[in-house]
């Protein structure tokens, strides 16, 4: 099982993520986090990719299709295809839960948001992704007042986000308008799979916040599978 956190940058998706990971292992669950893709080898990826060409033709529409928007754009259409190995370095690696405080929806929205005339070949390979390559995935949506998430984008270090040396109101601007997009990504992601979802109110205590995930992902633990 893969529960992937999805909310907009300064959401909290990190610290609950962290915070899920550390209650699910005090629980007894064999738990791991996105570490195990960093891990991955280059030899791995390419036996994946010529295993795999419907995707990666896919990923290379989808990195020509943003290329007017610049090649960050391009790396972030990249990273999405990427997902597809990813996923299968996580299903051979045998963990019973997989934390992830940025994924596949993560990814696909941080690719529209650099080039949105880009969208239908993101969707499409977002959709080939999830049909094609996603294990079983939990949805968890952290909901969060711009006011909050705005203060926490201020007090990461500076060249750690894409709001660097904006002013304030600039950055309000720009989450305000994207932050519809990555509802739809997320609800467009939870209907393709029928996948178990849940969304979150990240402003509250960490504590709170994490409380109604943990339930959420011990309720779909197989019975024979939970620890004592």
């Amino acid at each position: 099982m893969v529960v992937e956190f999805v909310g907009l940058p300064g959401a909290g998706k990190s610290a609950l993520a962290a915070r899920l990971l550390e209650e699910l292992t005090a629980r007894g669950y064999d738990c791991s986090g996105r570490e195990l893709l960093r891990a991955e080898a280059g030899g791995s990826k390419l036996r994946y990719w010529f295993g795999h060409l419907g995707i990666l033709r896919s990923t290379a529409l989808a990195v020509l299709a943003v290329s007017a928007s610049g090649p960050e754009a391009q790396r972030h259409a990249a990273r999405l295809g990427r997902w597809a190995s990813g996923f299968e370095r996580l299903t051979r690696a045998g963990h019973e839960i997989v934390v992830l405080d940025q994924g596949v929806v993560q990814q696909a929205w941080s690719a529209l948001f650099r080039a949105p005339s880009g969208r239908s070949h993101l969707l499409q390979l977002l959709d080939l992704i999830l049909r094609d390559a996603a294990p079983r995935l939990v949805f968890v949506y952290c909901d969060v007042l711009l006011d909050v998430a705005l203060q926490r984008i201020a007090s990461r270090p500076q060249g750690k986000s894409t709001f660097d040396g904006m002013d304030q109101g600039q950055a309000r601007r720009l989450l305000a308008t994207h932050a519809r997009d990555l509802r739809e990504l997320f609800a467009h992601s939870v209907a393709a799979l029928q996948a178990p979802h849940l969304t979150v109110d990240t402003g509250r205590d960490l504590a709170e916040s994490c409380r109604p995930v943990i339930e959420l992902v011990e309720s779909l633990v197989p019975s024979g599978a939970r620890r004592a």
